[in-house]
Order: structure tokens, then sequence, then C-alpha cells
């Protein structure tokens, strides 16, 4: 699947339980995040996205979608922060950090060093099996705060069924389910 599906499972369209896990290459760190010049979750409007009071990359969102499917996350490489923060979300997974974010700028590996390291960490974690424990647990209820860089950003949002303004640049919502945040975030983000 390639492009933009406009669904509210986002780029994990198509997922369902009958997948055996799910890869997750090129991701960065969550917005606001000093680890990656690209470092934005979404879109470039929002100042950051919290969940459960943990700031959300797109691999967070992402991966609570593999959760909500029962779907192992095997693996994710990136910059260096996003793949710790992965790690505190789920201790078992592999990752590979192929550069690592200064301010605006960033340190990379060179690309057949990092093609390399992916697909030797990538195998080595499906050949163990270690990668069936890398299921998200889903915690019993979702509490999404959302701060816009504008306050009419912020405003237009507001106005999604459950979603209460905090401020002039902050929404918060709460859900049980999973599939409600994420049809809050098609809309909102």
């Amino acid at each position: 699947f390639r492009g933009w599906g406009c669904h509210p499972f986002s780029m994990m369209f198509g997922l369902d339980k009958s997948f055996d896990g799910v890869v997750f290459t090129g991701y960065h760190s969550a917005a606001q995040m000093n680890c990656n010049p690209l470092s934005h979750t979404m879109n470039t409007s929002v100042d950051y996205v919290e969940i459960n009071g943990v700031r959300a990359s797109e691999f967070t969102l992402n991966a609570y979608m593999a959760g909500y499917h029962g779907v192992p996350v095997c693996f994710v490489s990136g910059d260096a922060a996003l793949c710790d923060s992965a790690r505190r979300m789920i201790p078992d997974i592999a990752t590979v950090p192929v550069n690592k974010g200064d301010g605006n700028s960033a340190t990379s590996l060179h690309p057949a060093l990092a093609v390399k390291r992916i697909e030797e960490t990538l195998r080595a974690q499906l050949e163990s099996g270690a990668y069936r424990t890398c299921i998200v647990p889903m915690p019993p209820k979702f509490e999404i705060i959302i701060r816009y860089k504008e306050h009419r950003a912020a405003y237009r949002c507001s106005f999604y069924p459950g979603v209460e303004q905090v401020d002039e640049k902050t929404l918060r919502f709460t859900c049980v389910d999973y599939m409600d945040a994420m049809c809050l975030f098609q809309f909102v983000l």
C-alpha cells in the first residue's frame, strides 16, 4: 500500500489480525523533540500530541494500531531517540538507529551500512521468534492532548465530537477504544 488512503487507520491501512508482525523503517521522533530535524507528528501545524501523558510520534500512533489488532511490532529503524522511545514502549522490539539529530542537523549512517544493519537485525529478530512478545498492550483508556501552533487550528478542531478545548491552543479527548482515537486523528491532525 502506497499513498494516503484517507482511512482512519492512516499509515496502517489494510492491517488486520491476520498479519504476523509489522516493521517500521525510516521513522522519526515526535513533534517538538530535538532529536531529528524532521520531528513532527502527522503534520507540522501541531506542537505536540500526547497519549496518556507521553509524547506521541507517528510510530506511537501506528504501534497502538498494531496492538489494537494484536499484531506484534517487530522492528523499527529511524533516529536514535525514536528507537529509544520505541524500546520504552515495547521492550523486546528490535531497533536500528540510522541517524542522530542535533538541532536542525542529523548525523547519519552511510546508507549501505544502514541497509546492512537493518537486514541483519530484522532477520535475527524474526528467526529468534522474539518478536512474538512485541504486542503493544492497550491501556484501559486513552487521554489524548493535542497542542497546535496556532489558536485557530485548535478552535476549528474543537468541534470534533467529544473534544474539549483546554486553552486557546490545546485540545483534550478521552476514549477507551483506540479506533475512536484514530478517527479523531483522521480529522484533527
